[in-house]
């Protein structure tokens, strides 16, 4: 079935660990509150306490869902591909806010529920539609901010299985909590 959210005692991490054989690895000292796949983490990876915390934060990173961006810039060009000589298919306004389907040399890539999305890709000769994050290369400086990640309050607490201290291991990101109304 699903792994369990909720942290192993240490008769369930003693049983785990025999599953994977890993008796050559020792569980730390006091056991730490991880749920069943971080312990898979800790013992897959030869005992790295780090592996397990990176598997939480990639947890967290997969509740909040794609990378999302807001226009701070009055307009904004969307062009065909990542560069500033390909064709505009569109234009985004201040205070709008997208997900982006990718990322790469300091251009994004609007996903299809961008606003304007269809219109856009349709016009576009690669189907495609990226904007540039810093125009400072073209005078313009920041175009698009990087947005906090929206974790449902359900989510987060999935994430995180109720542990309040595991949220300095995501930290360096903050979380915009959204609750439903």
């Amino acid at each position: 079935g699903p792994m369990s959210k909720k942290p192993l005692d240490e008769a369930a991490v003693l049983e785990l660990q025999a599953d994977l054989f890993a008796e050559d690895v020792d569980p730390p000292s006091p056991l730490p509150a991880w749920a069943e796949d971080q312990w898979v983490a800790f013992f897959e990876s030869g005992g790295d306490a780090a592996a397990a915390e990176a598997e939480l934060a990639r947890k967290a990173a997969a509740a909040a869902g794609p990378p999302r961006y807001e226009v701070v810039h009055r307009a904004c060009f969307v062009r065909a591909e990542p560069s500033v000589k390909a064709k505009p298919v569109g234009q985004q306004t201040r205070g709008t806010v997208f997900e982006a389907s990718a990322v790469r040399d300091g251009w994004v890539k609007l996903s299809h529920n961008a606003p304007g999305f269809d219109a856009m890709s349709s016009s576009s000769p690669t189907g495609e539609c990226w904007m540039l994050i810093d125009g400072s290369e073209v005078g313009l400086g920041e175009l698009l901010r990087l947005r906090p990640p929206q974790l449902s309050a359900a989510a987060l607490a999935a994430a995180l299985a109720g542990r309040s201290d595991l949220v300095r291991f995501v930290a360096p990101v903050a979380y915009e909590v959204v609750v439903p109304s």
